[in-house]
């Protein structure tokens, strides 16, 4: 389903059966509410319930979040990402007992792909930020893993950091 307004953004051809949508028509929306006027979004297409499943997103440079370290997952959905351009510092877990120094930090750059499967643990940690923006394609197979989704709070999960081990200090 084409997204909603798309006749004054960016449609080119239109019929039941397909759409061409040129996205450098489309205007940025933000879709952080917890950080507006950072990230933007252009939806390209929704589900059948209007809510958007193919995404491009901009990711401009400098610090990804206030409150590090996080983490977190998703219970059902399942999504995809490849890089179009920029860069992304990211981590990812193998499970919810790995530390801060067990994670391990990818950076995506032009060309990365991702496929991430429910219940995959990935998240943000104190390092690198950003020098440059970053322009992905997203696409999912259901709802929940955005925070304007409007069940976030029950798809998505916060994983805590096992606490520190401080049976080894003195």
């Amino acid at each position: 389903m084409k997204p909603e307004n798309s006749k004054s953004q960016g449609l080119v051809f239109d019929s039941p059966l397909a759409y061409i949508l040129d996205t450098r028509e489309m205007p940025w929306e933000d879709y952080d509410p917890q950080r507006p006027g950072t990230r933007k979004r252009k939806v390209l297409a929704r589900n059948e319930a209007g809510e958007a499943t193919v995404i491009l997103y901009w990711i401009p440079a400098g610090p990804l979040m206030e409150q590090l370290p996080f983490r977190t997952y998703h219970k059902t959905v399942q999504e995809y990402y490849f890089v179009l351009s920029g860069e992304l510092p990211h981590w990812e877990y193998a499970s919810p007992d790995d530390g801060e120094a067990e994670g391990k930090m990818v950076v995506f750059k032009p060309g990365y792909f991702l496929e991430r499967k429910p219940g995959s643990i990935h998240g943000v940690q104190a390092g690198p930020v950003p020098e440059i923006g970053c322009l992905l394609l997203h696409w999912r197979n259901g709802i929940g893993n955005e925070p304007d989704d409007p069940n976030f709070d029950t798809e998505s999960a916060v994983v805590p950091f096992p606490p520190a081990d401080r049976s080894a200090r003195p």
